[in-house]
């Protein structure tokens, strides 16, 4: 995952998303970096990502998460069909997080 200089997420990785963590779809293969469409228009200050989830914290303070649903502590959300956990698909703000808000530091500019 990379955020680049214009506060813009792009995701990618060689294996295929099983719980969501790059935000473009369970099993999507997505080798390239590809933007996240569900923040597009939010301006990054930070993320993170993990094998399981990932989180992101715009300019504001507010952390949106993606990926299992139990590790952003969103075990509220209504079920998955057939009881299974594909986690949470898209960018959704997670109301128990907040971030002190500050302006990105220079970062590396990523040619796509």
């Amino acid at each position: 995952m990379t955020v680049t200089e214009d506060c813009e997420v792009f995701s990618w990785s060689y294996f295929a998303d099983d719980m969501n963590h790059l935000s473009h779809g369970v099993d999507a293969l997505q080798r390239r970096p590809k933007r996240i469409e569900g923040l597009i228009g939010v301006k990054v200050a930070a993320a993170a990502m993990c094998p399981t989830h990932t989180l992101v914290a715009d300019e504001d303070g507010v952390v949106w998460g993606f990926g299992h649903r139990c590790a952003l502590g969103l075990d509220d959300l209504p079920p998955a069909p057939e009881g299974l956990d594909p986690g949470v698909e898209h960018p959704t703000p997670i109301p128990a997080l907040r971030m002190r808000a500050r302006k990105s530091p220079p970062v590396a500019r990523l040619w796509l």
